[in-house]
């Protein structure tokens, strides 16, 4: 069929109604995919003159050479995995032409009807029906905000916040005069102590005159004795003397008054206590129980188990070739773009880096689109034990090596960069670093767990090392580290705490004690840290300093199907000490003992302890463990090691 002919017949079809409504089914059938059921991109037929998508026949393909063969997913006829197919210019012009045709028609998908309406705003075309159903959705929106709205603004929040600055106010006045109180209290208290010094002086002086006066005069009888030469009575005088100079040592012993500190020495204390002098705004954007965070998608890895996560948000320059990321100026017919409304990649790390490479998802659609292309890192090994991070700033992926102690910087495309640090506990050498953090400004945190600490360096000055954040309280499991807007937050997998550090000084500020190891951190829009408690299958929510601690997600699995569950539960379950009667049941279904949403009666109780019996006799924990989000979707993205998936959540706010 010649295309012209072609076009006019879908220009019919579409403008007849349902005369020719079968046939166009049929054409759009034609030119769908059968994998993906999309519209096909570069349609590629096998042997048997069924055709699918050039991506599709390359998954296929790889999945063939585990299998055996390669099969036709219409009719599973066998063909050769090394020559399976040819282009289908034919179905490819079909598509073309479809395209064409639809742009002129109602742009809502699937529909083929002529268009009634243009929106003014976007110059999308609808239909009349698909009109008439956007403008029903746009007026029950409107009257949601408008409900919204109205609930917001008889609730007094404003008044609440003015109540609460002013109470605050009160607070600070009251603690200033407190703490002056305390400080002319202390004061005097150190006067009185050096006139009661004084006085003791003053005795003591009284007290030895006599004594010296003594001693002198003993002198004078000694050295008269010289001159007579009576060697008895200087034997004598020598003793006696001797016997005064011990009573007065006696009395009166050798002592030392020590100084008050000086200002220098009580500046680091001092600074540390004063930075929690602070008032801070807690955003508690989100709702409670069911609300708080909505399971989105469920993203099956298996059996590849998902480790560590990142977000890639700074697309600019970036498209697919082969299959892999690139950056540059995409070359003419030499690569595709990324999908459509794709806004981030989720950066997708398999345990063990069992695949060699990073595998990056469509992160605006939850990974519905499933794998957009992988990044394959090069690195000298070709292995990666640590963890990765991503500087959207200067398009650089960071990724931590702790079995050749150094860290490795690389391009979104995976291009080795750069390399530094080397086995040693001197400043810029690592003892197994695990984990990093990017700034925007410049700075990368690096977690060097055996030498308990955390080392900074300048991206802009060939990462130069520039100061290390130190707590005497650090394990040799110090693990996660994430940095806000003011603090930097460092996790200790083995002593299940979260310590807070001033971004600006570098002195160590609060210590959060878990229930649980945490393993890695994430801030949200609002500025609070979200918190993957591996362990406990849970995600606690704290405030940026971690002086309030807002909620917890708890994963657990109540269906028999598979299908993640949350529950928005207080977060003092997951921070308060362990309990001696938590048992490796309630661990395994996500419920870490303490207080929970559920109990033993409860109808997923038995199935809880099941899988915790399955756990237990496969030698495995129900692990979650990387974090991503994406502050401009509201969405959390959780690593499921256990259960071999990445969850994606949408975290609406309480007013949405």
């Amino acid at each position: 069929m010649e295309i012209d002919e072609f076009q006019s017949t879908v220009t019919k079809s579409a403008s007849s109604g349902a005369d020719c409504e079968m046939n166009l089914k049929n054409l759009i059938a034609e030119c769908t995919c059968p994998v993906c059921q999309g519209l096909m991109e570069r349609p590629q037929k096998l042997r048997c003159c069924h055709s699918l998508c050039q991506r599709c026949l390359r998954r296929l393909r790889r999945r063939s050479l585990r299998n055996g063969g390669l099969l036709c997913p219409v009719c599973r006829e066998k063909s050769d995995p090394e020559h399976p197919a040819q282009s289908d210019t034919t179905v490819e012009t079909l598509v073309s032409t479809l395209l064409q045709v639809k742009a002129d028609l109602c742009q809502e998908s699937d529909c083929w009807q002529k268009p009634e309406t243009r929106c003014p705003a976007c110059s999308t075309l609808r239909c009349r029906e698909h009109h008439s159903s956007r403008l029903v959705e746009l007026r029950q929106d409107c009257i949601k905000v408008c409900e919204s709205a109205e609930s917001f603004s008889s609730n007094g929040y404003i008044d609440e916040r003015l109540n609460a600055l002013n109470s605050a106010e009160t607070s600070l006045k009251t603690l200033q005069n407190e703490m002056q109180a305390k400080l002319e209290a202390k004061f005097l208290v150190c006067k009185k102590q050096i006139e009661e010094h004084r006085l003791l002086l003053a005795k003591q002086q009284a007290e030895l005159n006599p004594m010296l006066n003594n001693l002198k005069s003993t002198l004078e009888e000694l050295k008269m004795l010289q001159v007579t030469n009576n060697f008895a009575a200087m034997h004598e005088v020598e003793d006696r003397l001797r016997q005064l100079l011990s009573n007065a040592r006696r009395l009166h012993p050798p002592a030392e008054i020590l100084p008050p500190p000086a200002v220098k020495d009580c500046l680091p204390g001092l600074d540390a206590a004063l930075a929690r002098v602070r008032v801070d705004t807690v955003a508690r954007p989100y709702g409670v129980g069911d609300g708080l965070a909505k399971l989105r998608r469920r993203q099956a890895t298996r059996p590849l188990q998902p480790w560590d996560l990142a977000l890639i948000t700074n697309l600019e320059g970036v498209y697919v070739k082969d299959d892999c990321l690139a950056i540059g100026e995409m070359p003419a017919g030499g690569g595709r773009r990324l999908p459509e409304r794709c806004t981030c990649l989720l950066l997708v790390n398999f345990k063990g880096f069992a695949t060699k490479r990073l595998h990056a998802f469509n992160g605006s659609d939850g990974g519905r689109s499933g794998e957009v292309a992988s990044v394959c890192l090069d690195l000298p090994s070709g292995e990666m034990a640590g963890k990765i991070t991503v500087c959207n700033r200067r398009q650089l992926i960071f990724a931590s090596e702790p079995t050749e102690h150094c860290v490795f910087v690389c391009s979104l495309a995976g291009k080795l960069l750069a390399r530094f640090g080397k086995r040693g506990s001197e400043t810029g050498q690592f003892n197994e670093p695990m984990s990093l953090f990017a700034c925007d400004e410049g700075l990368l945190y690096v977690v060097d767990s055996e030498n308990k600490r955390v080392q900074l360096f300048n991206l802009d000055d060939n990462y130069k090392y520039v100061d290390k954040l130190e707590h005497p309280k650090f394990t040799r499991h110090v693990h996660g580290v994430f940095v806000g807007a003011e603090c930097a937050v460092v996790g200790d997998r083995e002593s299940h705490r979260l310590f807070t550090f001033d971004r600006r000084t570098r002195q160590p500020l609060l210590e959060v004690a878990l229930r649980g190891q945490p393993f890695d951190m994430v801030g949200d829009q609002f500025g609070n840290v979200l918190v993957s408690v591996s362990d406990r299958r849970c995600v606690c929510v704290f405030s940026h300093s971690l002086a309030a601690a807002l909620y917890t997600v708890r994963l657990q699995t109540d269906r028999s199907d598979g299908a993640a569950v949350v529950r928005a539960l207080p977060l003092s379950a997951a921070t308060e000490p362990d309990n001696a009667d938590a048992t490796a049941d309630g661990d395994a279904g996500g419920n870490g003992g303490g207080s929970d949403s559920s109990s033993d009666d409860d109808d997923t109780a038995p199935l809880r302890r099941l899988l915790g019996g399955v756990a237990r006799a496969a030698g495995k924990k129900p692990l979650i463990h990387g974090l991503a989000f994406h502050p401009g979707t509201g969405r959390l993205f959780v690593a499921d090691t256990f259960r071999s998936a990445v969850l994606t959540f949408d975290m609406p706010t309480a007013s949405s």
